[in-house]
């Protein structure tokens, strides 16, 4: 009898787990199942082609270590889930039986929180301490590009309702953790298994609910890195790398940010079985690896500051595809974690005395009244004059980004498009006749990439003929997406004040490179540009991880007030 006879015998359909499913983006899912698994799981079968459930856990974690195919996720993630809850496990959650059940809970749900249409319609994504800028990353390019509009409403009806009925105020892992839910399973199995995530009964914690918490696994994490990479260690307090805020890319993002779709998918096979276990022996880990491959620029001069020190991992992660299993294999999880240079130290301790840590940290936090040091806030973004020529900037999203990097006093105002390479001709010179009479501008170029970069310069002084310099503190530049970031300048000479503008015949440019030359530069007809590694004064950063690229589309924008339409300008800045 061959095993997929062994299968029919012992399976009834009705208990075969359901594949996953693309529910936030809607792209298809590989459906090629690898020698090993299931092509048809059960709940009576598991998910092997032996057709037996493993009920050894060690191997079961080993098994899982060698990745779960894509098409098996939504049930792998689903059961183990369900195995983590005390008090009464029930593996058929992912079943099709038990969908009917599954998705008439879910809409019970959504009929008490959304009683009617319009009441969904008026609400925003809650963020749930995320903030704002993290928010509009994830919805714009973290989770593989732009998430459409349906994937959008799922991921607000789903958070939405998570909030409402389970009482939750504070999580800032739930947003990215329900988009990656979403990204193999419909939302009402979605909510099902974050209401078992958060279940007090639940064996396993998978996200901090509460500021205090949260402080605590970050402390706790410093105090795990201390212990088994001391070096490491000395080196991310020496750039105030171990804060809060500094490990916003685990502890907030889950290493979305960093990490290449498919490893973040790798970890969460292991996330769903160990929860924030795994942040901590993979983040520690990562840390010690990435800095044993620091090279001597990096450590003398690149890496110096929690920026720099995560776009190099992520930079590292990227170009390196083949790191991942020997790592899960032999650092995480093997034993070697946590004797990455030095075979006598002790192994990655048991997570019962990590976890004793944790409540210390929680008592201290407790005494020292900590949250968050800060609450971001909630920035409207900015308005725009309407005009049916704007691209770039016509979402929301990226406004909202340009307001969290405005001066406060450049926040109340709105975008009017006042030069367009598509409406004004790609010459250098219409782009000084349109910004002749504007002091404050924004210039954003879309690159012509695979990722739809978008990078940009502020000018807080009219751009002008001056290849020696000008310009002033005010300027920043910045890459809208992916990964935003703002670079803004940061004096650290006398001599960089003047220089950070420079634009002639043939260029304009902003930034000042560490070789001296300009860190984002255009040529005459904006069509080929170049970056350069920003100095220190622009916290050595790297705008773009190619030197020259083509350019599309170029828009720039002029601030108007919101209260009357008038430029902020101090003199008339009617174009010519």
């Amino acid at each position: 009898m061959n095993t997929l006879e062994e299968e029919d015998q012992y399976s009834s359909p009705m208990d075969m787990y359901i594949l996953s499913h693309d529910a936030l983006r809607g792209t298809p899912t590989d459906q090629s199942i690898p020698p090993g698994w299931s092509s048809r799981p059960s709940k009576q079968t598991g998910f092997f082609s032996s057709g037996k459930k493993v009920t050894n856990k060690d191997l079961y974690l080993k098994i899982l270590k060698q990745g779960v195919p894509p098409a098996l996720r939504c049930a792998v993630w689903t059961t183990n889930v369900q195995m983590a809850i005390k008090d009464g496990e029930d593996e058929s959650i992912g079943t099709l039986r038990k969908v009917p059940i599954v998705e008439h809970g879910w809409k019970i749900a959504l009929q008490q929180v959304f009683p009617d249409q319009t009441d969904e319609d008026d609400l925003q994504i809650p963020d749930l301490g995320l903030g704002s800028r993290y928010l509009v990353n994830l919805l714009l390019c973290d989770h593989g590009g732009s998430i459409p509009e349906q994937g959008a409403l799922a991921l607000k009806r789903v958070l939405y309702v998570v909030q409402q009925l389970l009482i939750v105020e504070y999580c800032p892992m739930l947003p990215d953790l329900t988009a990656l839910l979403l990204s193999i399973m419909e939302e009402s199995l979605a909510y099902t298994t974050l209401r078992s995530m958060l279940e007090y009964s639940c064996s396993v914690e998978y996200v901090a609910v509460s500021p205090v918490q949260h402080i605590a696994w970050c402390a706790t994490f410093c105090d795990v890195m201390k212990k088994l990479y001391p070096q490491t260690h000395a080196v991310m307090v020496e750039i105030n790398m171990l804060t809060p805020q500094a490990l916003d890319p685990i502890f907030k993002r889950l290493f979305v940010t960093i990490l290449p779709r498919h490893h973040v998918m790798r970890i969460f096979d292991l996330y769903s079985f160990h929860g924030v276990e795994t942040l901590f022996r993979f983040g520690t880990a990562l840390m010690c690896l990435f800095h044993a491959h620091m090279n001597e620029e990096q450590r003398d001069h690149t890496i110096t500051n929690p920026t720099s020190w995560w776009e190099g991992i992520r930079n590292y992660c990227h170009t390196s595809e083949k790191w991942l299993d020997p790592f899960l294999q032999e650092m995480v999880y093997g034993g070697t974690a946590g004797r990455f240079t030095n075979r006598s130290r002790s192994n990655f301790p048991r997570w019962e005395l990590v976890k004793r840590w944790i409540a210390e940290n929680e008592e201290w936090a407790k005494q020292q009244n900590l949250g968050p040091s800060a609450k971001e806030e909630d920035e409207r973004p900015l308005g725009f004059v309407d005009n049916k020529e704007i691209v770039l900037v016509r979402h929301a999203s990226e406004r909202q980004l340009l307001a969290h990097w405005f001066p406060t006093p450049l926040k109340a105002t709105k975008l009017e498009l006042i030069y367009s390479t598509n409406v004004h001709g790609r010459t250098v010179e219409r782009f000084y006749h349109h910004v002749a009479h504007v002091v404050y501008s924004i210039t954003i170029m879309e690159i012509l990439d695979k990722e739809h970069t978008l990078l940009g310069m502020f000018a807080s002084q009219t751009w002008h003929k001056n290849v020696k310099g000008y310009g002033n503190g005010e300027c920043f530049v910045f890459r809208l997406r992916p990964n935003s970031v703002c670079f803004p300048f940061q004096p650290t000479s006398g001599n960089d004040a003047g220089q950070i503008m420079r634009s002639g015949e043939d260029f304009i440019s902003m930034g000042i490179a560490k070789d001296g030359s300009s860190g984002l530069r255009l040529n005459e007809d904006f069509t080929k540009g170049t970056t350069s590694p920003l100095n220190k004064s622009f916290g050595n950063g790297i705008l773009y991880e190619n030197e020259v690229f083509d350019i599309g589309l170029v828009e720039v924008y002029r601030l108007v007030r919101e209260v009357d339409g008038r430029p902020i300008d101090s003199f008339d800045t009617t174009l010519l």
